[in-house]
Order: C-alpha cells, then sequence, then structure tokens
C-alpha cells in the first residue's frame, strides 16, 4: 500500500508536470514561423520585388530565409498561393480584379500601395490622350502580367485592339530603354510613384505623361479600379514634372498569404507592412495603410488586430518576435495548458476522493 502510495506521489509531482512541459515544448515548436519561405514577386524592377527585397531583410534577423521568386504573370501569383501546402510558396502580391478569382485559400494581409496606370510617349509625337494610341506601336507589357490584363481591357473600351493597332510584350525594363530610344511610341506601366523606373520616366524631357480623360467613368466599370491625380510638379518642381495635373486610374496592391502559412508567419509580416508602409504617399495620408480594400479576400485576424491596434504589450516583454507568435499563433499551447489543468484537477480529486471511500467502506464493513 505504502508503495502505491509512492508511486502515485512521484507520478503526481514529477511525472505529469514533466509530461505538461514537454507537450507545451512540443506545442511551441510547431507554431514557430518555417526558416525558409518563398515569396511570389513580380519582375526585378518592379514593385512587388521591391517589397519582397523588404520583407527578406527584415524577417532575416527573425531567422527566417526569404527565397524571391520573380515572374512576370502576376496576375497568377494568387492562382499558386490556392494551390499551394505548408512548403510554399507563402506570400504574394495581388493588384487586380479579383471577380473571376478563387480566393478561398488565402488570407489579405492589407493594402500597402497603389498602383497607378501610367502612359508616357514621345514628346515630339502626337499623342495626346489615349485615343491617339489607335494604329501606333505601343508596349502593353508581357503575356499574364498585370498591367497587360488592365491595359487590355481598358483599350478595348476604345476600340484599340490589336487588329488596329500593334501591341509589344515588353517588360519593365524593355520598355523604358524602348522608349528612350524612341523605338516605340507609347508604353504602359502599372507601378507606384516611388519606384525607380516611374521616377527615371517622368524626369525624361524627350517623354511626356498622358493622361486618362475617363479615369472616373473608368473607375465605375472595373472593379477596385479608382480615379487619382498625379500632381503637377509631383516629380520635379523646377521644370514641372509633369507639366500639370494628370488623371489616371490606379489598383490597390495587396499583401496576400497562403493559408496553410503559420499563423505565426504571417503576424509577423503583418507587423513588417504596418511599419514600412503606413506612411503618406501622393495618394494616401500617414497610417491609411495598410488598409483591407478587396471585399473577395478575407483579412488576417492578426492582421486587422496589429493595424487597429498596434503591437500587443507581450512584445516589449518577450521581443517582437515571440510576443507575437505568443499572441496571434499559441492556440495550441493554450489548449495544452488547459489540458493539463483538467488533468491536474482530476488527479487532485482523484487524491481526495480515494482516502474518503476508503473511509466509508470500511464502516460498512464494520
Amino acid at each position: 500500500m505504502v508503495r502505491r502510495s509512492l508511486q502515485f506521489l512521484y507520478f503526481y509531482y514529477i511525472g505529469v508536470p514533466l509530461i505538461g512541459i514537454l507537450a507545451i515544448v512540443v506545442s511551441f515548436v510547431t507554431i514557430l514561423p518555417p526558416q525558409k519561405i518563398v515569396i511570389l514577386a513580380g519582375p526585378e524592377e518592379g514593385y512587388f520585388a521591391n517589397v519582397a527585397a523588404t520583407l527578406s531583410n527584415e524577417l532575416r534577423p527573425l531567422g527566417i530565409n526569404v527565397q524571391i521568386e520573380h515572374i512576370e504573370d502576376t496576375t497568377h501569383i494568387i492562382d499558386r498561393l490556392n494551390g499551394a501546402d505548408t512548403s510554399g510558396p507563402h506570400l504574394g502580391f495581388v493588384a487586380q480584379d479579383l471577380a473571376a478569382t478563387p480566393t478561398d485559400r488565402v488570407f489579405s494581409l492589407g493594402m500597402i500601395s497603389i498602383e497607378p496606370l501610367w502612359l508616357f510617349s514621345q514628346a515630339t509625337g502626337d499623342i495626346r490622350n489615349i485615343r491617339d494610341l489607335k494604329g501606333k506601336l505601343v508596349s502593353i507589357g508581357p503575356e499574364g502580367s498585370g498591367v497587360r490584363v488592365l491595359c487590355t481591357r481598358i483599350l478595348n473600351l476604345y476600340g484599340i485592339t490589336g487588329s488596329n493597332t500593334t501591341f509589344v510584350n515588353l517588360n519593365i525594363a524593355d520598355s523604358t530603354v524602348a522608349l528612350e530610344d524612341k523605338r516605340i511610341d507609347a508604353a504602359f506601366f502599372l507601378q507606384p510613384a516611388k519606384t525607380a523606373v516611374i521616377k527615371r520616366l517622368n524626369t525624361q524631357t524627350d517623354l511626356k505623361l498622358i493622361g486618362i480623360e475617363e479615369a472616373e467613368a473608368l473607375s465605375h466599370k472595373i472593379s477596385h479600379l479608382e480615379r487619382v491625380t498625379i500632381p503637377k510638379g509631383a516629380f520635379e518642381i523646377k521644370r514641372l514634372r509633369p507639366s500639370k495635373d494628370v488623371e489616371t486610374v490606379a489598383l490597390p496592391v495587396t499583401m496576400v498569404v497562403g493559408k496553410e502559412a503559420s499563423d505565426s508567419l504571417s503576424a509577423l509580416v503583418a507587423n513588417i507592412l504596418r511599419e514600412n508602409y503606413a506612411w503618406e504617399t501622393l495618394f494616401t495620408k500617414d497610417y491609411e495603410l495598410p488598409s483591407f480594400v478587396y471585399h473577395e479576400l478575407e483579412p488576417h485576424p492578426a492582421a486587422v488586430d496589429l493595424y487597429d491596434n498596434g503591437p500587443p504589450y507581450l512584445t516589449k516583454v518577450f521581443g517582437t518576435k515571440y510576443g507575437l507568435i505568443i499572441i496571434y499563433a499559441a492556440h495550441p499551447i493554450f489548449f495544452v495548458f488547459l489540458t493539463a489543468v483538467v488533468i491536474f484537477g482530476m488527479i487532485i480529486n482523484y487524491a481526495e476522493i480515494v482516502p474518503v471511500m476508503s473511509s466509508v467502506r470500511d464502516r460498512f464493513r464494520k
């Protein structure tokens, strides 16, 4: 009897706590972000690639190595994320109409920028508006790219098609050089204002920026498209580049994460976006971004909370990485902890009930 009591005490005071601690450690390991992730970005000269490089630099000190995959067909990024598993790809970008695109296996981490549609032509040419593109040699981007999809849709509304106009499938770098060498009449770009290529083109005196007079109407015809104004002198005050306010259309750029990616990774990335992309641009004020604009995309709960309330207090106690992980990804640990509490409670009850039952049994025997 004494031996059995000692065995019970050993199990109660040593075995059960060790098992509980081991279970919690194992649970914590399972919620850690992967050590290597894949981000699907656009061409190396584009905005998606710039953001991916920023994420790579920010995640590296947190023990996460980033592989950036540059692709031209950016409209298919979300399709690849929809079909991804835990091995990746993990993150990508959306700047397109999602009406016909499945989005059930991705979360939104929020809009981080606005991409205007820029139309540049030769300054000495006869192109004054988008209608004048008919019959010209125009670069509209590679197959599957966001700029090509949007341009094709818009130009069709003006009656400008491949049957009456020559379209070339040049990427960002090649379109820029072709414009400067006067080998094409005009070129479209879908990039934020701060990208190097847009700054470069807007300071070229032999090029001119063409506006879209029907920008407001187009914003009502195409989902998520909005009218924006590029202010006079936005790129250079002295020589006034552009020389007047220019109206065009723009698409929101949103970061997306596959639902198979861990909650801890999503929380860490959302916090980086909050710290790096909340500042004023030509089209937004401080702290307007990141935000959620694509109603087809489900916002990640951690991103919503971070953007609304800022980092939780535990990030000051445990550091950014582990504070975010504990708050937004430690659900399995809490489950294990509660399970351990229940087990401890059952053992305590058992330890208290057994002597009582033995006493009652002895009385009946007497």
